[in-house]
């Protein structure tokens, strides 16, 4: 702010800098809108998909509970074991704003054809269904809540940036335009009052 030149090339500068911290501060802002309502709307799927979730862990609970009692436990663990834990996911991502958000897609599970013979259990093979069922919802609310974490971190980055060209950068420059165009302005009066002296001296 105190080392400078107060020249016009230095005024015209110092105003190119200041139009430029208003252009960044109001792309900025957009920014940060068009992610607080994104990240808004995720939020509110979340929450149905968290609703969801609890209905459908609580309906495959007493699934579970149920198979236990009508084919003993060991039958339930022994069954379970034989669904692999793993599905072929492919990991890939879309952009919001320049924000990276993940996107999951999980191939269809298919159960196998013994599942329905098992010892004849209509309401066990049923469980089994709701459960792999119950893990794609989990893939889905994993992937949204991962892209409401990366949309707040951004939001909160993008918010500090335009603060600090609200607060600090803008009125910087709105000052440094103002002393150089007053500190020009002295200059001037100061050369028309020598000039005036000169003026007389040659009359």
């Amino acid at each position: 702010m105190t080392d400078f030149t107060p020249t016009k090339t230095n005024l015209d500068r110092a105003k190119h800098f200041l139009v430029f911290a208003h252009s960044s501060h109001a792309l900025l802002d957009r920014k940060r809108k068009v992610l607080i309502q994104e990240m808004m709307e995720r939020v509110s799927r979340a929450q149905d998909m968290a609703r969801e979730l609890q209905a459908r862990l609580d309906e495959v609970y007493q699934l579970i509970i149920h198979a236990n009692i009508v084919y003993g436990s060991l039958a339930v663990e022994e069954l379970a074991r034989t669904v692999d834990p793993l599905e072929t996911i492919e990991q890939l991502s879309s952009s919001v704003m320049g924000v990276s958000l993940p996107r999951l897609l999980v191939e269809d599970y298919q159960l196998e054809a013994s599942y329905g013979m098992y010892r004849g259990g209509v309401s066990l093979d049923h469980a089994m269904e709701k459960m792999v069922g119950l893990r794609r919802l989990l893939f889905q609310f994993a992937e949204m809540e991962t892209a409401i974490s990366r949309l707040a971190y951004e939001i909160d980055r993008t918010a500090k940036r335009v603060n600090s060209i609200e607060k600090i950068q803008i009125p910087r420059y709105e000052a440094l335009v103002k002393t150089i165009e007053e500190a020009l302005e002295e200059k001037d009066r100061e050369d028309l009052f020598r000039l005036k002296i000169v003026k007389k001296k040659l009359k």
